[in-house]
């Protein structure tokens, strides 16, 4: 399994409260054959074994691994569950939620982090988040309308201002 899946997947599960933040988001594996997912006493047991842990959170994969019930085929649910890219899902999402796809025409645009703490730093540091986004954003509507860089900066500020400020907003506890 990949770093990064790990990462998602220990961030997943430490940031949910109760089991019901589990059941039915991690999907059962179609590649190892028909069964369930995670259900109610195991996503419990996940739970109590976290807040036992020294800072009741999940620093390690292994932790989670001894997880009682956490066998092979819950690790390739969750591996299923959380191996999609973030361009993957969100696209996905989009027509999911009825945005037709014959309307739009998505670009992918892509970041990608050097290290684990470059990484962080753009998760962690607001300011960092949106250079990246302007940069890609900007990016996008140089080469997609041929706009010069100081009119692609005043067509992406909407999306600083409205489209990430609002969603900052929204997830703000």
């Amino acid at each position: 399994m990949k770093d990064w899946v790990k990462n998602r997947i220990l961030e997943f599960f430490n940031r949910v409260k109760v089991p019901a933040d589990i059941i039915g988001r991690v999907e059962d594996d179609p590649s190892d054959g028909p069964g369930r997912s995670i259900g109610p006493v195991l996503a419990r047991r996940i739970i109590e074994y976290r807040n036992r842990l020294p800072v009741r959170r999940f620093k390690t994969f292994d932790e989670l691994d001894a997880v009682p019930g956490v066998g092979p085929n819950t690790l390739s649910d969750l591996e299923y569950s959380f191996d999609v890219p973030a361009a993957d899902f969100f696209e996905n999402s989009l027509f999911s939620n009825h945005v037709l796809p014959e309307s739009w025409t998505l670009l992918h645009y892509e970041w990608e982090a050097n290290n684990l703490s470059e990484f962080r730093k753009a998760v962690d540091d607001e300011g960092t988040f949106r250079d990246i986004v302007r940069s890609l954003a900007t990016r996008a509507c140089m080469e997609t309308a041929g706009m010069s860089p100081e009119d692609s900066g005043a067509a992406t500020e909407p999306l600083l201002t409205q489209y990430i400020d609002a969603y900052h907003n929204s997830t703000e506890e």
